[in-house]
């Protein structure tokens, strides 16, 4: 009897420890989302200090890399506006240990401030973890869609 109630303990343990790495998930892929429209949309800096960690390395697609501060900075004053496709790209949400990777493809019509318009076809990746009991960002690298030319 005594090995059954701890069968039980352990089975009931390991469904709670899955429920919670299911909200975890959930968690970060609200947060993914926010930063998504945050950086693409408002650019509200608040919004920004709350999603960040401490040390963030922020890695554009075409492989400028930014910290924190400059990364925060550069997308308040960014004058572009980004007509975001409407076709729903889906999140990918992986667990690693202590960490949570989300990788999106996106693809946009960047509208720049001269009047100027460039496509914008990339896969974002982010890394989240817990920082004061929150889910922050400490890692974001874009990559860039590369795709083969027709053959004739």
């Amino acid at each position: 009897m005594k090995y059954i109630f701890y069968i039980l303990l352990s089975v009931l343990g390991l469904h709670a420890s899955a429920q919670k790495k299911t909200l975890a998930e959930r968690q970060v892929q609200a947060n993914a989302a926010l930063l998504e429209k945050t950086v693409f949309g408002t650019k509200d800096s608040l919004t920004l200090e709350k999603l960040f960690a401490k040390q963030v390395h922020y890695e554009h697609s075409h492989g400028q890399v930014q910290t924190r501060e400059q990364a925060i900075h550069g997308i308040v004053t960014n004058k572009s506006a980004y007509v975001i496709s409407t076709d729903p790209a889906p999140y990918t949400v992986d667990t690693m240990g202590d960490s949570i990777f989300v990788n999106k493809p996106f693809k946009a019509i960047e509208k720049k401030a001269n009047g100027t318009e460039s496509p914008l076809d990339f896969t974002v990746t982010t890394v989240w973890f817990k920082e004061g009991g929150e889910w922050k960002m400490s890692r974001r690298k874009a990559t860039i869609i590369y795709k083969q030319p027709a053959a004739n």
